[in-house]
């Protein structure tokens, strides 16, 4: 029960960024299906680009967000670890679905 709160709770600040980081990782799983396994590297650079550019514009932009999660006892840092480390499987998850469509 306490594991879905923290999940949810990352899914909704991850709800800010998800249309953007998904976007990345299907262009991003399209390039690896269409000319294969040697694009997965420069794939990884291009999805931890955006998500430095992703993680600029919101700290700028949602400032006074950060006060929610921090009276529900999340630090700044953790709330980034966890929306990044579900982002970051759904990149995988893309990744793995197209490869295996090829």
């Amino acid at each position: 029960m306490i594991v879905s709160k923290h999940i949810r709770q990352f899914l909704f600040f991850y709800g800010n960024y998800y249309v953007a980081g998904l976007a990345i990782s299907i262009a991003c799983g399209i390039a690896v299906y269409l000319w294969g396994l040697p694009l997965i590297f420069p794939s990884l650079l291009l999805k931890a680009g955006t998500s430095v550019l992703i993680y600029v514009y919101i700290n700028v932009n949602k400032k006074t967000e950060f006060h929610y999660y921090s009276n529900l006892g999340y630090s700044k840092l953790t709330i980034w670890c966890g929306s990044l480390f579900i982002d970051l499987v759904l990149f995988i998850l893309v990744l793995l679905l197209l490869f295996k469509l090829r």
